[in-house]
């Protein structure tokens, strides 16, 4: 098997948020708030990252948690690990849509401060649900990596449930060398199961 020399491999994004992306990118001054949601695993991380890259690159301030008032715009990430002041201070800052917010969280657990800042991004901004990967994604992301087979992509994207880091796990087994996947029934390698043992 051959492997293919990626520096820095592509986020796989999908049709909704390449089009947040592209309108960050187009306007990076307008004020917009984004929220990004999915279970642990979905690539919450990588489309905070992608967005912020944007931001930057456009010359806007990158911000933590803070005050509100210039040109910055505040990106946080795991917001359902905030502590209830925290929530609060970033539900009042995206309560009037007049801030630029990009915040990544997952659905649950959901305090009562995390659903207040979910109903006020819904309200004034856009929210997003990541879901797992299509075929097509998995085939991308194996691509970047590995020349990849037919066999290799069904094998993957079944196995995974194209969960973007279940399908990284099981891709860097992959990298690693791809015999057992040649047998009759081949399975998951241990070495993947024994990462995802804590998912």
């Amino acid at each position: 098997m051959t492997q293919h020399a990626a520096t820095s491999p592509r986020p796989i994004l999908d049709a909704p948020t390449r089009q947040l992306r592209d309108t960050v990118e187009a306007d990076p001054l307008a004020p917009l708030t984004i929220g990004i949601t999915a279970p642990g695993g979905h690539g919450k991380t990588t489309v905070l990252s992608e967005l912020a890259r944007r931001y930057a690159g456009s010359g806007v301030p990158l911000l933590g948690i803070g005050a509100l008032g210039g040109d910055e715009v505040v990106v946080v990430d795991d917001a359902h690990l905030l502590g209830p002041a925290q929530l609060a201070g970033l539900a009042d800052a995206v309560h009037g849509g007049r801030s630029r917010v990009v915040l990544a969280y997952r659905p649950w657990p959901r305090s009562a401060g995390l659903a207040t800042l979910a109903e006020h991004v819904g309200r004034v901004g856009v929210t997003v649900s990541l879901a797992p990967w299509g075929r097509e994604q998995v085939a991308s992301y194996l691509g970047d990596r590995l020349v990849v087979t037919e066999q290799m992509v069904d094998f993957t994207h079944t196995q995974t449930g194209g969960v973007p880091r279940f399908v990284a796990h099981l891709t860097e087994a992959l990298v690693g060398g791809s015999a057992w996947l040649a047998q009759p029934d081949p399975q998951v390698p241990r070495s993947v199961l024994d990462a995802l043992r804590p998912e």
